[in-house]
């Protein structure tokens, strides 16, 4: 006689099941937890970039070189105050050199001349200037650059 004790392919079926949905369940809430962190991450920046294309525009009134340094006059043309710049120096060979300018901000509506240093390697061709603004977010301000707002010069030539 055969005496063989095991469990039967029906039990054996109910527990794979049932395992699989253990798994497929624990990833579910895993990856959930992962992806809404990456959103309270992100939020504050894509709130950011829309505040940038709808409350940040910026004129650049004069800009010349100045015994090695680019004198740039920067107007803001709306009301959102402008806590940083960045200034992009582009070179005659395409090298570029970024310097930001956080000293002052410039608030709304106003007219501000800035002074950007750049290497004594590099021969100054154009500059771009790009705006900066912080976005309040739940982990505290985070920097945005404004890119879509930037002002690129025309060929740079000294002061009069």
């Amino acid at each position: 006689m055969n005496n063989r004790k095991g469990i039967s392919p029906l039990i054996a079926t109910v527990l794979l099941i049932g395992l699989v949905v253990a798994i497929v369940a624990s990833i579910m809430l895993w990856s959930r937890t992962i992806i809404k962190e990456e959103i309270e991450k992100r939020a504050p920046i894509a709130q950011g970039k829309l505040t940038c294309q709808t409350e940040v525009e910026i004129d650049v009134e004069e800009i010349c070189i100045d015994n090695r340094r680019i004198k740039v006059t920067i107007r803001n043309k709306k009301e959102r105050i402008i806590p940083k710049v960045k200034g992009r120096v582009i070179g005659e060979n395409g090298e570029t050199f970024i310097e930001d300018w956080s000293e002052k901000t410039i608030t709304g509506f106003e007219r501000k001349t800035i002074y950007f240093g750049f290497r004594s390697d590099i021969e100054p061709k154009f500059m771009e200037i790009i705006p900066v603004i912080f976005q309040e977010g739940d982990g505290g301000a985070v920097e945005v650059v404004c890119n879509d707002h930037k002002v690129r010069s025309t060929e740079l030539k000294d002061c009069e």
